[in-house]
């Protein structure tokens, strides 16, 4: 169980409770029933959780560092960036801000799997 006491900014119990928050961060993301994909601004996978893995097909192990491409989302809007790479306007929103979409993203199978993207740029 999470400590919930409030502590002082610099105390050494505050950096002690987020080392214990990490640890668990994981199996938090996992019960999430919503699939989950962080990616970074250039599409690049960095992690997806267990809903997601269940729902494409794709395992995380084989889908991190692959591009978001891969899922052919019928939505995802590219222009050519001037470095020759593709840019998704998902990350064109400012720091905090938060785009919904609805698409088709194609699963491992082929198949296509209805969705509502909530995009949303964390740095």
């Amino acid at each position: 169980m999470l400590n919930s006491r409030f502590l002082p900014i610099g105390n050494p119990e505050r950096h002690m409770d987020s080392i214990e928050i990490n640890k668990y961060w994981k199996r938090v993301i996992d019960t999430i029933s919503d699939a989950l994909l962080i990616i970074r601004t250039d599409g690049t996978v960095l992690a997806a959780n267990r809903s997601f893995e269940e729902m494409t097909g794709y395992s995380a192990t084989e889908i991190t560092g692959q591009s978001c491409t891969l899922l052919k989302c019928d939505a995802c809007e590219k222009i050519l960036s001037p470095d020759g790479g593709n840019w998704c306007t998902l990350f064109e929103n400012p720091v905090g801000s938060i785009r919904k979409c609805r698409c088709e993203i194609r699963r491992k199978d082929g198949s296509f799997l209805q969705a509502l993207k909530n995009a949303s740029v964390l740095y």
